[in-house]
């Protein structure tokens, strides 16, 4: 997986959020943070804000950009999301919780017309909500989020 990769990867890294609320013990509390961070370019923030799953994709590629380096450079993960922080293609307004089973959360970024932009998956490692990434695959984030267990319905928008 190439390095550019990354950038695409992170496309919620281009979303301003508007408001702070509470901290990653709610999901909502957790894409604020982790927008925050992107908005800022808290790369360090990001990477801690990441699922376990997403943050061993990110750990292989950075060993990848290492090894393509001949190892002349050891990077990190940091390194890797730096390269997609960017411009925020419009700003979260309101973040809202449109699904929540247990341990795994969906949560909907809208702009100031109610318009839906993204959808991020988050699961719940040791009482704090983490952002899954979708890294282009659907097989890795149903088989770390499970965002649609049986029986688990979407409220209407």
């Amino acid at each position: 997986m190439e390095v550019a990769t990354v950038r695409a990867m992170l496309v919620v890294a281009g979303v301003a959020l508007v408001a702070c609320g509470p901290r990653d013990t709610s999901p909502e509390g957790a894409v604020r943070q982790f927008l925050r961070a992107t908005e800022t370019g808290n790369t360090t923030a990001v990477v801690a804000l990441l699922a376990p799953d997403s943050r061993k994709v990110i750990d292989q590629m950075v060993e990848l950009a290492t090894a393509q380096s001949g190892g002349h450079r050891r990077f990190k993960p940091e390194d890797l999301l730096a390269v997609a922080v960017e411009e925020p293609r419009y700003e979260a307004q309101h973040v809202e919780v449109v699904q929540l089973q247990g341990d795994r959360a969906i949560v909907r970024l809208e702009d100031a017309e109610g318009e839906a932009h993204e959808e991020l998956h988050l699961v719940r490692v040791g009482g704090h909500w983490r952002v899954v990434l979708n890294f282009g695959g659907t097989e890795r984030r149903k088989t770390e989020a499970e965002t649609q267990p049986e029986g688990m319905d979407r409220p209407p928008r």
